[in-house]
């Protein structure tokens, strides 16, 4: 007997062995149609019938293990649910099943033939019942009261195999007592197993348990790793803690334990790994060998227990344990096999066979199956089988590598390994606890690249995502010991995550592109070459595939991705322009550019071509417009984006001995650092000086801050743009492992542009230390041996050009006479530029490029081929990269005559066949052109001269058909008389030949003008009467007046300009005015003193001028000119001293400053009176006097002080105090505590002794003097060079006469007291040159320096006027109001969205309610309102797509207006219902007001899609931060402000009527209601219609005039609450709303909170131990909610909340 137990317990040992092996096969079939599942010859006899009596049903006496009988039939998840809900399980252990046959139907009993055996009748669902045993986590195992794995021996009596349906669940026959592998989702009957009760149960909310496992050994993100001498010691322990104390509980819940998805059969509170058995590993010998193979025990462990009365279970966090001596992989090999139902033979044997080539010793390893799956194709022939191994390698045998070999190349090696023993190319090796490399494809072409690494933080290669405080997020290396360790990152979580710096964009994998802000063309040139090696996008030769149809994977592609989500415009500019108008385009950028932009056809390898009738003559800077592919030209004031690149292919193989090869100008010399002080060519803001400092022991952070501050320095700021790989390469070099480093830079703004923070890296520690391979943070305690060092340069490079014309005589003969001829030569000097250097330079002659040579001449050091016209040169210099261009200079011949001429002909102008720019690059002949005809006429007509043409360009006409000729035609004498001929006399003989039409060639004449300026002439004008006028003769191009007196009715004087240039001519422009104006007697009298040269006129212009503010604008400028005329003669009168030059200039700018600011753009007016007033302080006499001689004056407006300075002069400053009441000389060693003035500037100390040394003076002569403080900008009229700033406090000046110091290389220093408003401020000073010589602020050569007590300090390398600049431009909203304003508008639009959608629910749920006509056009109003805060508040800030921003726009345009729509709708109803009352009736007034309301504000908003799309894009904000989604300010004033302000204006009135008639109306009648009450019902009302009316707008409208702060506050309150306002006054105040809603709610209150099934209430066999069964709701998808009769809030609470607690999942 006991034998044939054996062999009975044997059989049913193997049969379970290979149903494991083979459990997880899936087969893909249709599903059966017949309940009865196929049923195979049995394997074993019956079990002999149980001796133990059988489990009893339960009943009201017995309520613990008992049988509770299910109420109906139900699929297994849903009979799972129902025993759970009362604390039991499904039948499992023999034992119950067994006992189950005691109560089950005696029908359909089994047939037994003669030989006792079993014989199959025709089985049923009705004949089986549901047991714990089912598929979870790949595995058969039981959900029973302690989960167990299904093949442990004793749990069950027998087997049949699985069928073809979804085989997931065990139903057992209890007659024949077999179990049948059939689908979960059949309908079975079932028993609930009820086990004694828990004491735990009921102690606590489940939702507030967590369970949490703890390990007597250190871990690192839950793994454990022990050698094997310490792992019998490893105690893994279960505890449950309650969430919100944080403490255990006093009654622990019953656990179980789960190791890798397979349960164990151990439910200890403690669980030693060592000790147990892991019945999951069948490839290793039963029982005996468990302790010399530990490697299998391994893996990943943790706790489980059941939730009270939920199917739901207590799951603990995971541990994974691993031994130090053992590396484990994963092995998924995959191959296409011949369908079949059983396992093959020796997949193990299969897998050692595969893997043998590199685990030579691999018999010897452990390799036990994980799991196998397959997938069955259609036709049931094949079948795709995954196998899943742990293979069990020793680290003694030194693996590793070849493991590592064989997965690189994206697994190329093992790929091959599969392959030769016929698995698919898809199989796979992983580790457990190591992440191999990957490689996964990101934006913008670029791959990231995972290094190998350990299990724990780690970053991709290169690429860094930065997070909050300049911080790194780094990706997870996740331990999976089941499917191996992966990646977990979400770049969605990255303020920024790139491998460039801040500013740029990676694409490709190895360009660094980088988009500048929208600008003028010449203006973003300077800024976008931020290092020469940077190259634009036409020069990257890869950037298009000739072989593509589409070139989305080229960087052109990702280029034009960007521009959609990150650029305002699709155009952006080239570094391509015409150097003057109508030239032909040239290259600006540094280096050569490969692209063929002078050939019209392009090549087809870029697939770019020029837009129809480009490039314009008109316009002389190239753009590229990127969704087109077409090159056109626009004007270069047009603000667009740049976009360049740099490859750093070179930079992410630093640190490298090879870096010199790679990137040259990685580290270099620069001129303007220090000896042994290196730089490197990549610039960012500035340029950096950097030094390494060797051998310094014992150096803290502190101390080597410390040791760089004393020299000037301060640590190195590695995430400034580049200098991360520059500092690392630079350490490396000297073989210094790492050095201290600062986080903000001292020097511009204080963000980080790059991080580089290792994964290990500690943020709780303090001090940065930059290393060869990252930056980590150190303790304050640590010390290093190295220091670097960094400083400024602050790019106040002395390198210059300068062009200048040399001209020398000489005599020749020329046909008998003596001529004398002038010779000029352009001369290019160079300052600072190496000879290296200066091949680059770049020459142009009238837009041409000429070349250069060296000159060996004194004065002319290189020479430029002698033309007439204008000059400019251009120079790229490196380290860093620089723009630096000469000045512009116009060469004149003095023996020849040139002339402007214009020939038009009847033809149409083709950019290919007449641009400049392919015209000259072509063997362009005049032979075949009418200028060759014309001056062959010349010649013809006037023997005595040589004529040529010069200077070719063709010109479209204003009419189709029309072409330009356009040519200089230069004339030289061929003998003496016609040599002194002058211009105007050489017109005078050229007039009569044209007088009649002549053809030249098939043109005529258009033009002949004058290159040198324009000729008197006398003009008629009318104003109060008609009269001459007589302009004189000008040279060059210049606004003049005439002779006589004239002013218009604006007492502005009459001017005309001469206008031109060499290349087209000068002609007269438009008379200004009409003689309009009568002149005072005061403007008559200084204009008769502006014209003498009388010096008594003095007293009489200061008696004329004494009332300052009286001054006309005329009067003004002729105050400037006689300024001027004093100036210009060698001495001022003597009886004028510097009190009365002060005075007069002080009274003069009492006058109205819109005077100044006309006079200062036409006439120049400023800029002449500024000059002089400088000029004549020069020339006054001073008082006799040994050592330095100083005078002073001062008034309201302006202060001086003139000096003459001995060379040696202590005096380097002067500051004004008091408001210029006292002036105070700064002399050498002062205090800077004796700084105290409103503003001071402070000279370099040796800069007098250096002025006095120019150009070899005498040293014994004492130098000339100024310090000037103008307390008013009026003389400095320039709001368009920075239209957001404006003068803050002084302007202060300092001159010396006759000298210009500029380039100093020690810097001036200008302090202005600190203002407390503003935003930000700049440094400038007055540049005479720029706006054509107007004048106008500049920063060039000035920069922002540190503060200094309650000053800013302004530095600059040169004198000049000096002033601070301020932006006020929305300076209130900025910082705490700013913060403030946005909570309020977060916290407003969130409450009227929970308002408004109780108005919708309110609508919805009451028919009663949303009859009323009132609530109606309030739910429409409500509609409006909320889409646009909805729209607001989710889409306002995404400016990152441009598309989508402006949708955003628009719909938030259309909402606002449709808001408004219904307010006005509003109005006339409320206007109906409290004025009119009765006797007016509109049909069909609802949809009426709908059309209107919702229609008509389409109609701006289209109009403005039809007219400008782009107006739509705010472009208010130069900064990106400052973009919204809004409409532009021209929008907003012709599309909004309209509409808007006439509904508020027809509410206005509407509110006064229906006031009016609410108050005064009704106080007539009787009313029940005290006077009081009244009183404050009629202000409600009056409330409710102020905000139903939208009169909240209100104050928006006023925050735009005045009291902005206050009006801003006023409208982000109330106008954001405006939803929640009309639920406040339109809902809850309401009495009906009211009422409905507690009807609602007390309805509900007594309907119960689930309800049931009757038909799973009926099939009740016996009672419930705790709650009715009627009140049981089953839901197959999501849990079983019990709830008594009477249930208690905190009985809802915890029920409702178990399906979705954070520690409970779903099997």
């Amino acid at each position: 007997m006991a034998i044939f137990w054996l062999q009975g317990l044997a059989s049913i040992w193997a049969h379970l062995w290979m149903v494991e092996k083979c459990e997880s096969t899936t087969i893909t079939t249709t599903r059966s149609t017949t309940t009865t599942p196929d049923i195979l010859s049995p394997l074993h006899p019956v079990f002999a019938p149980p001796t133990e009596p059988p489990v009893p049903l339960c009943s009201d006496g017995i309520t613990n293990n008992c049988f509770l009988p299910g109420p109906t039939a139900m699929p297994w998840d849903s009979a799972h649910q129902f025993c759970r809900s009362r604390d039991g399980f499904l039948i499992a252990k023999e034992h119950q099943l067994k006992s189950v046959g005691s109560y089950w139907p005696p029908h359909n009993l089994t047939v037994e033939d003669a030989d006792s055996s079993f014989r199959r009748r025709n089985l049923s669902a009705q004949d089986l019942t549901w047991t714990a045993l089912m598929r979870h986590n790949g595995h058969y195992q039981w959900l029973s009261q302690f989960p167990d794995y299904a093949p442990a021996i004793g749990q069950f009596v027998a087997w049949s195999p699985p069928n073809k349906c979804s085989q997931e669940c065990a139903g057992h026959d209890v007659l024949s007592q077999r179990t049948y592998f059939i689908s979960c989702c059949q309908s079975l009957r079932f028993f609930c197993h009820l086990p004694e009760a828990s004491t735990w149960r009921g102690e606590i909310d489940p939702s507030d348990v967590e369970l949490r496992v703890t390990v007597n050994r250190e871990s690192a993100n839950g793994w454990v790793e022990v050698s094997e001498a310490d792992f019998p010691k490893l105690v893994i322990d279960c505890t449950a803690f309650h969430t919100i104390t944080g403490r255990p509980l006093g009654v622990q819940p019953s656990v179980f334990w789960s190791k890798d998805g397979v349960y164990i059969d151990s439910q200890v509170k403690k669980l030693l790994p060592a000790t147990f058995y892991d019945a999951s590993k069948y490839d290793v010998p039963y029982k005996g060998s468990e302790a010399s193979h530990p490697e299998l025990k391994q893996g990943t462990y943790w706790c489980e227990s059941w939730v009270p009365s939920s199917p739901s279970r207590f799951v603990s966090n995971k541990v994974l344990v691993t031994l130090t001596e053992w590396t484990v992989l994963i092995v998924d090999a995959k191959r296409e096999e011949p369908f079949r139902t059983d396992c093959p033979d020796d997949p193990a044997g299969s897998i050692r066979e595969t893997l043998k080539p590199v685990l030579r010793n691999i018999d010897n390893y452990s390799v036990d199956m994980i799991n196998v799956q397959n997938n069955v194709s259609i036709d049931r022939t094949t079948m795709f089988v995954s196998y899943k191994f742990h293979v069990h390698v020793p680290m003694s045998d030194n693996c590793l590598d070849h493991i590592l070999d064989i997965m690189k190349d994206d697994g190329e090696g093992y790929k091959k390994l599969y392959e030769n023993k016929g698995y698919l190319g898809t199989s796979s090796i992983y580790f457990g606890t190591y992440c191999t490399e990957q490689r996964v494809k990101y934006l913008y072409g670029n791959t990231l690249v995972w290094p190998f690494s350990r299990a724990g933080r780690v970053s991709p290669k290169h690429y860094r995502c930065r997070g909050t405080n300049n911080e790194l997020n780094y990706g997870y290396c996740k331990w999976n010991y089941t499917h191996g360790a992966s990646i977990e990152f979400d770049p969605s979580e990255c303020q920024d995550f790139d491998s460039c710096p801040l500013g740029y964009t990676k694409i490709a994998d190895y360009l660094c592109m980088f988009i500048s802000k929208p600008d003028t063309w010449h203006n973003s040139l300077k800024e976008i070459y931020k290092t020469a090696n940077a190259i634009g996008i036409l020069d990257i030769l890869d950037s298009f595939h000739i072989n593509e149809s589409s070139n989305s994977n080229s960087v052109y592609g990702f280029v034009k991705q960007l521009s959609v989500e990150k650029m305002e415009s699709s155009v952006i500019w080239l570094p391509i322009g015409r150097v003057i108008d109508n030239g032909p385009l040239e290259y600006f950028g540094p280096g050569q550019m490969i692209y063929p932009y002078k050939d019209y056809k392009q090549p087809e390898f870029y697939r770019i071509s020029w837009e129809p009738d480009q490039p314009a003559s008109n316009q002389t800077c190239l753009a590229l417009n990127l969704m087109t592919n077409t090159l056109l030209t626009l004007d270069c004031n047009t603000e667009l984006p740049y976009v360049n690149f740099l490859n750093v292919s070179g930079l992410l193989e630093l640190p490298t001995y090879k870096w010199k090869s790679i990137i040259p100008q990685l580290i270099a010399k620069d001129p303007g650092c220090p000896e042994d002080w290196f730089s490197s060519g990549f610039y960012n803001e500035m340029s950096i000086c950097f030094k390494l400092f060797t051998n310094i022991e014992n150096t803290t952070w502190e101390r080597a801050r410390n040791f760089c501050e004393l020299g000037g320095a301060q640590l190195p700021t590695p995430g400034k743009g580049f200098l991360d790989w520059v500092f690392r390469q630079h350490i490396s070099d000297h073989n210094v492992a790492s050095v201290w480093m600062a986080e903000e830079s001292a020097y511009g703004n204080g963000h980080m542009d790059f991080v580089n923070w290792k994964a290990s890296t500690d943020h709780s520690l303090m001090y940065g230390s930059l290393g060869i391979d990252g930056w980590e943070r150190e303790p304050g305690d640590a010390v290093k041996s190295d220091i670097l060092c960094q400083r400024e340069n602050s790019l106040k490079t002395d390198q210059r050009m300068s062009l200048h014309v040399v001209k020398r005589k000489r005599k020749s003969k020329s046909q008998g006479f003596k001529v004398d001829k002038s010779i000029s030569t352009v001369c290019l000097e160079l300052t600072s530029i190496s000879e290296d250097e200066s091949r680059d330079i770049k020459c142009y002659a009238n837009g041409m490029l000429v070349p250069v040579k060296k000159a060996y001449s004194r004065s002319c050091t290189h020479a430029i081929e002698s033309l007439q016209g204008y000059y400019q040169c251009y120079l790229w210099v490196k380290n860093p990269a620089i723009l630096i261009e000469s000045n512009e200079v116009l060469n004149l011949a003095s023996d020849v005559l040139t002339f402007a001429v214009t020939l038009v002909q009847v033809d149409s102008y083709s950019p290919e066949k007449h641009d400049s720019t392919f015209i000259y690059g072509t063997n362009f002949d005049y032979t075949t052109n009418c200028a060759t005809s014309f001056i062959d006429y010349i010649e013809s007509q006037i023997s005595n001269i040589i004529v040529s043409v010069k200077n070719f360009f063709y010109t479209p006409g204003q009419k189709n058909f029309t072409l330009f000729h356009n040519f200089n035609v230069e004339m030289k004498a061929r003998n003496r008389a016609y040599a002194l001929i002058s211009e105007y006399d050489m017109l005078v003989q050229l007039v009569p030949l044209f007088r009649q039409d002549r053809n030249f060639s098939g043109c005529e004449l258009a033009s002949v003008q004058s290159t040198v300026g324009c000729l008197g002439e006398v003009t008629k004008v009318y104003g109060t009467s008609e009269r001459n006028l007589t302009w004189p003769t000008v040279r060059g191009h210049k606004a003049v007046l005439p002779k006589e007196l004239c002013i218009n009715e604006r007492a502005e004087p009459v001017y005309r300009e001469c206008v031109g240039n060499f290349l087209q001519g000068y002609h007269w422009g438009e008379i200004s005015d009409g003689c309009t104006g009568d002149p005072t007697n005061v403007t008559k009298t200084l204009w008769n003193v502006s014209r003498s040269e009388s010096s008594g006129d003095l007293k009489t212009l200061s008696n004329l001028i004494s009332d300052g503010s009286a001054l006309l604008p005329a009067d003004i400028h002729f105050v400037a000119k006689k300024f001027q005329q004093i100036s210009k003669k060698d001495a001022v009168p003597s009886k004028m001293g510097l009190e009365d030059v002060v005075e007069m200039l002080n009274n003069v700018m009492e006058a109205d400053e819109e005077a100044f600011e006309v006079l200062q753009h036409t006439l120049n007016t400023s800029g002449i009176l500024f000059e002089a007033f400088r000029n004549i302080t020069f020339k006054i006499k001073m008082p006799p006097a040994n050592g330095d001689k100083i005078v002073k004056a001062a008034r309201k407006l302006i202060s001086v002080e003139r000096l003459d300075l001995q060379v040696n002069s202590s005096v380097i400053g002067y500051q004004s105090l008091d408001g210029g009441k006292r002036q105070v000389t700064i002399r050498k060693d002062y205090d800077e505590s004796s700084i105290k003035g409103d503003a001071a500037i402070i000279f370099p100390e040796n800069l007098t002794y250096i002025v006095a040394n120019m150009e070899s003076e005498n040293e014994t002569e004492k130098v000339k003097l100024t310090f000037a403080v103008y307390r008013t900008p009026k003389l400095f009229q320039d709001h368009a060079s920075f239209p957001n700033y404006s003068v803050s406090g002084d302007i202060l000046q300092a001159t010396y006469d006759g000298k210009v110091v500029k380039d100093l290389d020690e810097p001036v220093q200008i302090l202005f007291r600190r203002s407390d408003k503003g935003n930000d401020s700049i440094c400038v000073f007055w540049d005479f040159r720029k706006n054509l010589g107007l004048g106008g602020w500049s920063t060039d050569g000035c920069w922002r320096g540190d503060q200094m007590g309650d000053y800013d300090i302004c530095l600059c390398n040169h004198l000049t006027c000096f002033a601070q600049l301020i932006n006020y431009d929305d300076e209130e909203f900025e910082g705490i109001h700013a913060i403030a304003l946005d909570i309020i508008t977060v916290i407003g639009c969130s409450l009227s969205i929970i308002g408004l959608l109780m108005v919708f629910a309110t609508f919805c749920l009451f028919k009663k309610w949303r009859r009323s006509l009132s609530n109606k056009i309030l739910v429409n109003l409500s509609i409006s309102v909320f889409c646009s805060i909805v729209i607001f508040l989710a889409g306002i800030n995404q400016t990152w797509n441009t598309i989508l921003c402006r949708s955003v726009a628009v719909s938030l345009h259309y909402f606002i207006l449709a808001s408004f729509g219904w307010m006005l709708v509003e109005a006339v109803h409320q206007y109906l219902k409290f004025v009119k009352v009765v006797g007016t009736y509109i049909p069909r007034f609802l949809w009426k007001a709908s059309v209107s309301a919702w229609g008509l504000p389409v109609l701006p908003i289209i109009v403005v899609l039809v007219y400008d799309s782009t107006l739509y894009d705010n472009k208010g904000s130069d900064e990106v931060e400052g973009k919204i989604c809004w409409m532009s300010s021209e929008c907003f004033i012709y599309a909004m402000l309209p509409p808007l302000a006439l509904t508020m204006l027809v509410n206005i009135i509407m509110f006064v009527l229906i006031i009016r008639g609410a108050v005064w109306g009704r106080a007539r009648m009787n009313s029940t209601l005290s006077e009081r009450s009244l009183f404050m019902s009629q202000l409600s009302m009056a409330v409710c219609v102020f905000f139903l009316l939208g009169f909240t707008w209100i104050f928006g409208l006023l925050s735009i005039w005045k009291g902005r702060l206050l009006f801003s506050y006023l409208f982000c309150i109330f106008n954001t609450l405006q939803g929640f306002f009309i639920f406040l006054f339109h809902l809850c105040r309401e009495r009906t709303a009211r009422r409905l809603w507690k009807d609602f709610l007390s309805v509900i209150s007594r309907v119960p909170v689930s309800t049931s099934d009757p038909v799973h209430s009926n099939n009740i066999l016996s009672v419930q131990r705790t709650y009715r069964l009627e009140n049981v709701t089953y839901n197959q998808g999501g849990g079983i909610l019990v709830l008594p009769r009477r249930v208690s809030a905190d009985t809802v609470r915890t029920t409702s909340t178990l399906a979705n607690s954070r520690a409970s999942f779903r099997p």
